[in-house]
């Protein structure tokens, strides 16, 4: 069977969208012809639960918000709807909105942060910082659009594409609600996979003051939050209020020592490689042998007769002396108001602000110090000061390496002067303010602006280089005080915190919605919401001299209709309901152009209790901000050999008069960020999706606790922005084939290949450096010739490395630099690029029965969870496609999550008991990414179980003092069980975690204690 590549993958989604949009086009024409043999009513509409205000029956203009829909008065058509209310944030016993997502099966947290500790550099080629954020289906975050109170929010992380959920306070969260369908013709960029909105509580007369503590292994931290509303002139015209909230979070840093288990680079036990010799005390190394220096001594008269055997190596634990997880230290504050100015004009608004700290001892790798050891150091082996009348003896070939005049020491200086540590300093705030207007006709005209800033100054310091005149390297400095602090013998760190920054971003955002009725038919009012929007952001960044301001700006356009074919005055058996909701938008980006969405949704009640809904669309999301800006691009040179490249695509590699013997290497120039403007600000267009989704609902009368829904989805995700040559490798990206758009091949050695070179620098590159004849020769051309080759490599070497015109004005370039044309195979294009596909689909499950007892109290049982039936990505347009689903970095075939609740009223207050049951299926890990020497059989990941549970109790009014009342005291367990991280042997970070953060946690049982008090 010929193997299916990206371009097939894409052409099947699309002559998929196409069948599903004519059957629903047919479908709803069907539905037209059944509502015209109908009898007409009366106007029937639902109970207003719609995304902007309507009058209420005092006249007061009244605030709801539903997600999916423009429309007022409807629920979202065709399209799932997932809502974690109050009562389920409550059960979970969880102390932050984070942690509650993750505990729905189709939603998968993505980004760095507590959860992704030293984790995988797979996860679908992603990286992100900066927050946490959730992700429907297993998608990048960026394919998961945030909303608060039904407006955009203002983005964060690396490339400003994410939104962090605990900005918000979870005690100002009413309710989440889940789409898990393409909205972008709803709410524009970003709702590839769906929408999340957080919906915050409305004004209220409260004040409520809670507090909580956790602790898990190695690691504690605390939060007092305090909310305070109030409302007036209820009932009126003029009614209004606010409720507000300030929360205040610490938690302790945690230490890789608290899980020697899980992080540990030595894989030697495993049949891989061991620990680093970069340790204290450290090694010799002569000939690329090892000799070991002896603990428990001080250094001062070692000699080389002391010094281990040939062989012998001390290792030492790259996660040693180093935190996984930051100190951390916020403070949040939250603002929602409504105030009626009049009986037909409301003024609305919200407001999040957050200061973040963080501080962390992360990284090692500055630690590890090569050292050439001069003899006259006075603690070196080579000192003739150590021996009996000044004559240095012991092995010959450690005597021959003395004559040389130095000793090489590999050495580990993490226990003399710590690691690296930095920190981080976040602020932002983002407010929105707005009008509705009740106009004639049951219309409502809503205003509304955002404004948004943050800022982030973040910085780490750096180790300078030992004194290896006087430095003591010999010395253990686990048993003694080697060199002393404040000596000159010291290493220094240079403090650089705050140089990596400062960063800005600013965010504005405004638009005008129009909604309401348009006629009526027998099912009901024909309705109608159609808006403008304009969005306008700018990243600017001050670092170390390089200054850069990026912006876009946005101008949208939207449409939607509800049309109730079917409703109660003309239902006919089999049709109680029949609603059609159609929506299109057009978006224009100041830097990537415009495109177009549509969506179209049905739903179909056959009979009471049974919804059955559909929906079929197309969404998009922009290319990066960051990667249309002005940063200069990296080239690096890296040293390939001769084996490494496949010998039938270069022919010349094994010839020796060219290529050299006995693992000689070429040059290999890779460009490392792709991010300038000239090369990315036209090539990169946006992300785009089409998706499917197909489901039911059913809540039957005559069982009025069940509550059940079943949801199939479909998503084709292409033009995702990637770098996947950067996960292939140097030499992979050649041997594979995949990216030969991307390679400029030297004729010399691949003369098939340099045929279809690309142009010189992958595209017009603006930023060339044209006064070099052998630059102005290259540019706009594509290198096919000999001739054209030896110039590009000559304009790549006419500067110094590392000066402002190697290969282009602004770029900087890394490692040897050739001459000779002869010792360069190729240039390989490491950017960003509208490279990968998905193409995945699924279902999702979601029920349970509550059902009261006579004596026993209100009992309930759930469950969730998602089955995923394709998850095939293709990393270019010409690879294979690859099914993804249990592979290590992608998704599981199955997770699921079962709930058994129960709740009973007592004399002394309410109480109420949680348990859940998580399940994670086993899955694989790519042989490839196992480290070298480790066995396949490690490959299997093993599946996992957890348990987690709640102990509520609340005081309610039943105690006679006003200090006793409206208490609530939740004492919860994450893992109840403790039970162990599935062990995943992983290679792919280079530095020993052996469990997968995506779906496992570092950190065992935790354990949480809150206390809330109304007041």
């Amino acid at each position: 069977m010929m193997e299916k590549t990206g371009h097939q993958l894409r052409a099947r989604g699309n002559r998929r969208i196409y069948r599903w949009v004519c059957a629903l086009v047919v479908l709803g024409f069907a539905g037209v012809g059944v509502a015209q043999t109908a009898t007409p009513t009366a106007d029937q509409t639902t109970t207003p639960t719609a995304s902007t205000a309507s009058p209420d029956e005092s006249g007061e203009l009244t605030q709801v918000v539903v997600t999916g829909t423009r429309i007022r008065g409807v629920a979202p058509v065709g399209s799932a709807l997932i809502t974690v209310d109050q009562s389920v944030i409550q059960e979970s016993g969880q102390t932050d909105m984070n942690a509650v997502l993750d505990d729905v099966p189709s939603l998968v947290n993505l980004g760095v942060g507590n959860h992704l500790v030293g984790g995988t550099v797979v996860q679908q080629g992603f990286a992100n910082g900066g927050g946490n954020s959730p992700s429907i289906h297993a998608l990048p975050p960026q394919a998961t659009l945030s909303l608060v109170n039904g407006h955009r929010t203002f983005d964060e992380g690396v490339v400003d594409d994410l939104w962090d959920p605990t900005n918000l306070p979870i005690q100002m969260v009413q309710r989440v609600e889940v789409v898990e369908d393409g909205t972008s013709p709803i709410y524009g960029a970003d709702a590839v996979a769906g929408t999340i909105n957080y919906i915050m509580r409305n004004p209220v007369n409260t004040f409520e003051t809670t507090a909580s503590y956790n602790e898990s292994k190695g690691q504690n931290g605390w939060m007092g939050t305090t909310v305070f509303g109030r409302t007036w002139n209820e009932g009126t015209s003029q009614s209004g209020g606010f409720i507000m909230s300030y929360q205040h979070t610490q938690e302790g840093s945690l230490s890789a020592s608290a899980f020697p288990g899980l992080y540990n680079d030595n894989f030697s036990a495993f049949g891989g490689a061991p620990s680093s010799a970069f340790s204290s005390p450290g090694n010799v190394q002569v000939g690329g042998a090892y000799y070991a220096i002896p603990f428990g001594q001080n250094g001062q008269t070692l000699t080389l007769s002391q010094l281990g055997a040939s062989g012998s190596v001390n290792r030492l634990n790259y996660w040693t002396g180093l935190q996984i997880i930051p100190r951390e230290t916020d403070d949040h504050y939250a603002l929602n108001f409504d105030q009626n100015l009049t009986d037909w004009v409301q003024f609305f608004g919200d407001a999040i602000v957050t200061n973040r700290t963080e501080s962390k001892e992360g990284s090692g790798s500055a630690n590890d110090i090569a050292a050439n050891v001069p003899n006259s150091n006075p603690f070196s082996p080579c000192n003739p000061s150590h021996y009996p009348g000044g004559v240095v003896t012991g092995p010959a070939t450690l005597l021959a390496a003395c004559e040389t005049g130095s000793l090489r020491v590999d050495y580990d200086s993490i226990d003399e002067v710590g690691a690296e540590f930095s920190n981080a300093v976040l602020r932002n705030w983002e407010g929105t303010a707005g009008f509705h207007f009740s106009l004639p006709g049951d219309w409502v005209l809503t205003t509304e602006a955002t404004g948004a800033e943050k800022s982030t100054d973040s910085g780490t310091n750096t180790l300078s280089a030992p004194n290896t005149a006087t430095f003591n390297f010999f010395c253990d400095d686990t048993v003694y005080q080697c060199n002393p602090p404040g000596s000159i013998h010291q290493i220094p760190w240079v403090a650089n915190i705050g140089t990596n920054g400062p960063v800005w971003d600013t965010y504005h955002y405004a638009q005008m919605n129009a909604d309401g009725a348009l006629f009526t038919l027998p099912g009901g009012s024909v309705r109608l919401a159609s808006g403008i929007e304009y969005d306008q952001f700018l990243h600017k960044q001050e670092e170390g001299g390089s200054d850069y301001t990026v912006t876009r700006s946005a101008k949208s356009g939207y449409v939607e209709f509800y049309i109730p074919i079917v409703g109660k005055g003309n239902a006919v058996p089999g049709i109680s309901k029949l609603e059609l909701d159609i929506a299109g938008r057009e978006d224009s980006y100041s830097d990537t152009g415009s495109t177009r969405n549509p969506k179209i949704g049905i739903n179909w009640t056959p009979i009471d209790g049974l919804r059955i809904h559909t929906s079929v669309g197309t969404s998009f999301h922009p290319a990066p901000l960051m990667d249309d800006g002005s940063l200069s691009p990296i080239w690096n040179s890296d040293p390939v050999a001769a084996s490494a490249i496949n010998p039938a695509l270069c022919p010349q590699c094994t010839n020796a008069a060219l290529y050299g013997n006995n693992g000689a290497t070429k040059l290999v120039y890779d460009e490392a960020m792709g991010v300038d403007a000239g090369i990315n600000g036209a090539k990169l267009k946006p992300e785009t999706a089409r998706s499917f989704s197909l489901g039911l609902d059913w809540n039957p009368p005559a069982l009025p606790g069940l509550v059940t829904s079943l949801n199939y989805w479909w998503i084709r995700y292409v033009n995702e922005v990637q770098n996947p040559e950067t996960a292939a490798g140097i030499a992979g990206a050649i041997n594979e084939q995949y990216f030969n758009n991307y390679i400029i091949y030297n004729p010399t050695f691949f003369p098939k290949l340099a045929l279809n070179n690309p142009l010189a620098y992958f595209e017009p590159y603006p930023r060339a450096d044209l006064a070099d004849a052998n630059c102005a020769a290259v540019v706009g051309k594509r290198v096919t010739t000999q001739a054209l080759f030896d110039d590009f490599v000559q304009c790549a070497s006419d500067t110094p490395a590392g000066s402002a015109a190697s290969l282009a004005s602004g770029s900087v370039l890394n490692g040897q630099v050739a001459t000779n044309p002869n010792d360069v195979l190729a240039f390989e294009y490491f950017g960003q690029q509208n490279a990968g596909s998905t193409d995945a689909a699924g279902i999702d499950i979601d029920g349970s029965y509550t059902w009261p007892t006579a004596s026993l109290g209100t009992m309930k049982v759930g469950f969730n969870g998602e089955y995923v039936t394709r998850f095939d990505v293709a990393v270019m347009p010409d690879a294979p496609i690859v099914n993804e689903i249990n592979r290590f970095g992608y998704v599981l075939r199955f997770k699921g999550r079962a709930q058994l609740n129960w709740e009973r009223g007592f004399a002394f207050g309410d109480l109420q008991a949680n348990l859940f049951i998580n399940y994670d299926n086993p899955y694989q890990m790519p042989l490839n990414l196992l480290p070298p020497g480790v066995p396949a059989s490690y490959a299997n990941i093993s599946g996992r179980i957890t348990l987690d549970a709640a102990l509520i109790y609340n005081t309610g009014s039943t105690s006679d003092s006003w200090w006793g009342k409206d208490i609530t005291v939740t004492l919860s367990s994450q893992n109840l069980g403790n039970d162990a991280t599935p062990r995943v042997i992983n290679g792919s970070t280079g530095n020993g975690v052996t469990f997968d953060p995506l779906y496992g946690w570092p950190v065992a049982r935790e354990v949480q204690l809150q206390i809330a008090k109304k007041w």
